[in-house]
């Protein structure tokens, strides 16, 4: 593990930016705000900083026009947390969004860039998630299959098994036709973070509990590879060459059951970038860089920057790689 010497920049004003992803050809920077007193999606500009408000209080609009997913209309409490973003025509998004409001749902937002106040959101549709399902991450397959996360589960000392790294949590599968089935977690600790490889029925899965990604197949059920961290995984993002950014930070197995929320409980940041080929985690995966920043939740990568965003707090950090002149060294 080593220690990143890359100047910082802390930029301020979104409360608990959970998750966040780059909109590529616009931009911007979408951000989840997971304020429990008032959740929202952000757009941050990549080159000035600046930060627009948008859904649900800003730049809004709701247009459900028929709904693919039984839907029974807007949503009633706003609580976002995992991102998932596809392209539509022009620079426009579709972004499907894991709400924790009550009910636990997908909200589905169309983002059109281009407007002087930020870009506009158009609320679409949503997809209610099983009854008792607590959802955090969420992945979009190409068939249209959706597959998410649950860090906790309905059992009793959920929070406790987590801090343990005991198993911990769920996962379920949506699939047009068929609609919802829980499916088998083996083991896992804390499912958070998830994303798609290039095989089809094939993701990688954030063990939070127990600081380990597991490769997972949703037709078989079953955990295929296994990478163990030196620190917590939270959010995974795809990198230009393929490779996955894994952001997360530490907690000791001892802790008490709220030091998570305590913020007089110190909790260092690490990113890691891994591969996956073959169905298998590359072996020189998974190098660890400690970050100066509190409780990373998620890091993804925009012109040699790199974009931090945590649970708690209100700031989102901005590495910058160090020239070799700014670092000391020169090129041989």
């Amino acid at each position: 593990m080593q220690a990143t010497s890359d100047p910082i920049e802390i930029l301020d004003g979104i409360s608990n930016p959970e998750d966040m992803a780059i909109l590529a050809q616009t931009p911007y920077l979408l951000v989840s705000s997971y304020d429990k007193q008032s959740g929202a999606l952000y757009a941050v500009d990549r080159s000035t900083t600046r930060i627009y408000p948008g859904f649900p209080a800003a730049n809004t609009t709701f247009n459900a026009a028929g709904s693919d997913y039984a839907c029974p209309g807007k949503p009633n409490e706003f609580l976002p947390l995992g991102l998932h973003v596809e392209a539509l025509s022009g620079n426009a998004k579709r972004i499907f969004v894991a709400n924790t409001g009550e009910p636990n749902r997908i909200e589905v937002i169309d983002l059109e860039p281009g407007s002087a106040t930020g870009p506009k959101y158009i609320w679409r549709d949503c997809l209610e998630t099983p009854a008792g399902f607590t959802i955090n991450g969420l992945v979009r397959l190409s068939d249209g299959s959706f597959v998410v996360t649950s860090t906790l589960d309905q059992k009793g000392d959920a929070l406790a098994r987590l801090i343990r790294g005991a198993p911990v949590g769920q996962i379920a599968i949506w699939k047009p036709g068929t609609g919802w089935r829980v499916a088998e977690t083996p083991g896992i600790s804390g499912p958070n973070g998830i994303i798609a490889t290039r095989r089809a029925n094939e993701v990688v899965i954030s063990g939070f509990g127990d600081r380990t990604l597991y490769l997972y197949d949703i037709v078989q059920e079953a955990v295929v590879d296994t990478l163990i961290l030196e620190f917590r995984p939270d959010n995974l993002r795809q990198r230009d060459d393929s490779s996955i950014i894994v952001a997360g930070f530490d907690l000791p197995n001892d802790a008490p059951d709220d030091c998570l929320f305590n913020p007089q409980c110190n909790l260092p940041s690490f990113i890691a970038t891994v591969e996956v080929a073959e169905g298998k985690f590359a072996p020189a995966s998974a190098s660890s860089r400690a970050i100066s920043f509190d409780g990373a939740t998620v890091a993804t990568e925009d012109n040699g920057r790199t974009w931090l965003g945590s649970f708690r707090g209100n700031a989102i950090a901005v590495l910058t790689p160090q020239t070799p002149e700014q670092a000391g060294t020169t090129r041989d």
